[in-house]
């Protein structure tokens, strides 16, 4: 049953989302080639890559509003008495939107990654697929020295940080649907009482994160994930930049970060399942 809720969801949402991903694909055409036909119009040439940037916004947004959507219709809205009725357990019902969402997620990350290369390969400046390939094993070489040079395992630190990545896209949906599942239980006022949760919660689960890692790992309260993700794609043109922000502190508030996504993540499933299971407040 689980297979076949999959798949109808994948269905009706891809009704959606599948002509924005092709149209971010064709800016990303466009863009590549006003490069070549537009080469003394530098003005030109900025007004398509800001097209192709607002574009990948658009399909951000859209993707966003597009399952969330899809979660409060199927579970708050009308359809909700139709959903509850079908012969399958309600645990069911939330992974088929979960899994449904990442699957989304992957290709939309895909299509983003195939639009960039459409755009910067380009054999008149030297970037070219076998240019771009040894450029990503350098970089790689030189994470993997770097990294040998604190004491710290390579290949564990990478999984470490795919592993955070994908945690937090699971938590983020999952709060997503737990703040949903909390503005039903209010009569009045939902979208307040559901936004004042995700917040929240982001600010309890953050402060939490930090006392693990300053407890564990005496990592400083003031340090920042997210600032030294920034300083990595700042740097990229620099490869000893990119690996030196591998340091002791990233990767144990990375290591706390996960422990603390799959606890979130438990108690937040559990959480929507319990609301849920209940039938309660569908309009």
């Amino acid at each position: 049953m689980l297979l076949k809720l999959i798949k109808y969801e994948n269905n009706a949402i891809g009704r959606v989302l599948i002509p924005v991903y092709a149209f971010v694909l064709l800016v990303a055409v466009v863009n590549r080639l006003s490069l070549d036909l537009c080469k003394s119009d530098s003005s030109l040439i900025l007004v398509f890559d800001f097209l192709f940037s607002f574009t990948c916004l658009v399909a951000i947004v859209m993707f966003l509003i597009v399952c969330i959507n899809r979660f409060i219709s199927n579970f708050v809205g009308s359809e909700g008495y139709l959903m509850f009725t079908l012969p399958t357990s309600t645990y069911n019902l939330i992974l088929s939107k979960l899994f449904t969402t990442i699957i989304w997620a992957i290709i939309g990350f895909a299509d983003f990654i195939l639009s960039l290369i459409i755009i910067s390969l380009n054999k008149s400046s030297g970037l070219t697929l076998k240019l771009l390939v040894d450029t990503i094993k350098s970089t790689t070489d030189y994470l993997y020295y770097n990294l040998e040079k604190i004491n710290q395992n390579p290949r564990f630190v990478l999984i470490m940080t795919f592993l955070y990545i994908f945690l937090y896209i699971l938590f983020f949906i999952i709060h997503i649907y737990m703040s949903v599942a909390v503005g039903t239980q209010f009569p009045r006022h939902k979208i307040i009482f559901g936004l004042t949760y995700f917040f929240s919660y982001f600010l309890i689960f953050n402060l939490i994160v930090f006392i693990g890692a300053y407890l564990i790992f005496d990592v400083p309260m003031s340090y920042s994930i997210g600032s030294n993700y920034y300083m990595m794609i700042e740097s990229l043109d620099k490869l000893e930049e990119v690996a030196s922000i591998y340091n002791p502190h990233l990767i144990g508030t990375i290591i706390v970060g996960n422990v603390i996504y799959v606890i979130s993540f438990i108690l937040e499933f559990f959480g929507v399942n319990k609301i849920f299971h209940n039938k309660l407040n569908l309009e």
